[in-house]
């Protein structure tokens, strides 16, 4: 038996010896195409009668015949490009430059046996491996952005995300509202309503974001000048705006309706802000 080996780039089939392929740990260099490759992944065995056979269809492969050489006519009608010229100067193809390349690079065109042989294509499995990784890491990650996001907000609607939120959260840091170190409470659908020239009703809803029922918050309200400045702060305690029938708590992704009023003397604010502090 005989060992053969491909280059994956040019297809050019080699003989090869078992002290050749421990020589560089089986990496061999083509001689046509000067690419190094792994002899292990196209190795086969050939038959010695198939490699003899191949070697001498080689060698009795006929020569290409030269261009028969047309009928001479007369000197006065012949053009001057088409002067006579020895049959010795005319082209014929010839196998120069291919006696320079191994042997089974040229058998391989001659021989249907050898040509048939299974050779593996060079598949690079690392880069094919990295992308479906790496594309089930991306929408892990962005799952998880968006759980950590939006799950309390879904949560109000939806009770399962927030109970996957819960489980995701406790054993990977989330960021967003809800999370350890974040003020679980948000302010939403807030509105300042004149009443009189002093008198200002405030309309919002206070939403709970934890994972657990927590006390009503202090409100914070800030009203500001023209100019940016703070002119009145002022602190809501629950029992004023919760009013009595609304308890003292309120629930994992739960929401409460707030209103109240409030009295400024002589003063003309320009906005108003409200921020919900969490009780120590």
């Amino acid at each position: 038996m005989a060992l053969v080996v491909r280059c994956p780039i040019c297809g050019c089939i080699y003989q090869v010896t078992p002290e050749e392929l421990e020589a560089d740990n089986g990496r061999l260099r083509c001689g046509i195409c000067q690419t190094r490759f792994d002899a292990s992944e196209t190795l086969r065995k050939v038959d010695d009668d198939v490699l003899d056979g191949l070697l001498n269809r080689r060698g009795s492969a006929p020569e290409p015949r030269a261009a028969e050489t047309p009928a001479a006519q007369p000197a006065a009608a012949r053009p001057a490009a088409f002067s006579a010229s020895p049959a010795s100067e005319r082209s014929v193809p010839n196998d120069t430059v291919a006696e320079k390349h191994p042997v089974f690079c040229r058998l391989n065109s001659l021989s249907p046996k050898l040509g048939s042989v299974a050779m593996p294509t060079v598949v690079k499995r690392g880069n094919r491996l990295f992308w479906p990784i790496g594309v089930v890491v991306l929408i892990l990650v962005i799952l998880w952005q968006l759980l950590s996001l939006f799950g309390p907000v879904l949560g109000r609607y939806v009770p399962a995300v927030l109970s996957a939120r819960q489980a995701v959260c406790g054993v990977i840091p989330c960021p967003g509202p809800g999370s350890e170190g974040v003020n679980p409470f948000a302010v939403e659908n807030f509105a300042l309503t004149p009443i009189t020239m002093d008198s200002y009703e405030i309309h919002l809803t206070l939403a709970n974001n934890g994972a657990e029922s927590l006390p009503l918050p202090v409100l914070e309200v800030t009203f500001t000048d023209d100019r940016g400045l703070i002119a009145i702060r002022r602190l809501v305690k629950p029992e004023e705006y919760a009013g009595q029938g609304s308890g003292t708590r309120l629930g994992a992704a739960k929401t409460l309706p707030v209103r109240f009023a409030f009295t400024l003397s002589g003063s003309h604010p320009a906005s108003c802000t409200v921020r919900a502090v969490p009780q120590r």
